[in-house]
């Protein structure tokens, strides 16, 4: 069980999302993108006593009164490293999570990349800028799928666009 002064001392889960509804907006896939402080790797944080928090973990915690062990990792199921929403964040063992790091993509992204590699002919290293992730990213996917890639080249962002449209 938490300690009140854990997260944020004296709030309720409740009364957490008030305190920082202005820092997060609920989208149509439920996710609940944080617009406020963000660390380089893009998760939401908050500061509190000069340390900062990751915001999806705080939420979490709170919701369900529980502490994320330091063997644990806060794993988003929808794969928006921005959303904070509780519902979507699943608490999984450091090893698990250190398997799935490589696939920052959700499996609907994983189909949209085969489609765009197979069906328009886009090489790894397009499809890694459109998503916003490495070409490691995007063969790793692939090959998970049992799909060769069709190699690395260096193409435009507008070129990328061009072919998908």
């Amino acid at each position: 069980m938490l300690n009140n002064k854990d997260i944020i001392p004296n709030l309720t889960f409740s009364e957490l999302v008030i305190k920082y509804r202005s820092k997060f907006v609920i989208e149509e896939n439920d996710c609940w993108v944080w617009y406020g402080a963000r660390g380089e790797r893009g998760y939401g944080s908050i500061t509190i006593d000069n340390r900062t928090i990751p915001a999806h973990r705080v939420f979490y915690e709170r919701k369900y009164n529980t502490k994320i062990s330091a063997k644990q990792e806060a794993h988003h199921k929808c794969g928006t490293r921005s959303c904070i929403n509780p519902d979507h964040i699943e608490i999984v063992d450091n090893k698990i999570e250190h398997k799935r790091k490589h696939l920052v993509l959700s499996e609907e992204q994983i189909n949209e990349v085969i489609r765009l590699h197979e069906v328009n002919k886009l090489p790894c290293t397009l499809i890694a800028r459109r998503y916003n992730v490495s070409d490691v990213t995007i063969l790793t996917a692939l090959k998970s799928r049992g799909i060769k890639s069709r190699g690395r080249r260096g193409v435009t962002l507008e070129e990328v666009n061009r072919r998908v449209l």
